[in-house]
């Protein structure tokens, strides 16, 4: 994440997902996640899922994995959420 980002929220009471949301100063004026962001996720080794249906959406939720773990990110006005699906 951005030096200026900040955790926000993190919730646990959902039993199939639990997210975190950071708020990222001048993000709300953008209307996709910034290159330069997917750019550093993919150099930790994640992998965008390219097959998704949404990508054509004007605030797409993008789906990426690593190892057997997968992760979704969205824009949202000023926050960035990471959400993890929980296995059953």
């Amino acid at each position: 994440m951005p030096q200026e980002a900040s955790k926000t929220e993190v919730t646990a009471n959902n039993t199939k997902i639990s997210y975190v949301r950071y708020s990222v100063p001048g993000l709300d004026s953008l209307d996709r996640i910034p290159q330069a962001y997917l750019d550093a996720i993919q150099a930790w080794g994640w992998t965008e899922q390219t097959d998704q249906e949404n990508l054509d959406d004007p605030n797409p939720l993008l789906i990426f994995s690593k190892g057997e773990t997968t992760v979704h990110l969205s824009l949202e006005g000023s926050y960035l959420t990471v959400l993890v699906p929980k296995e059953n």
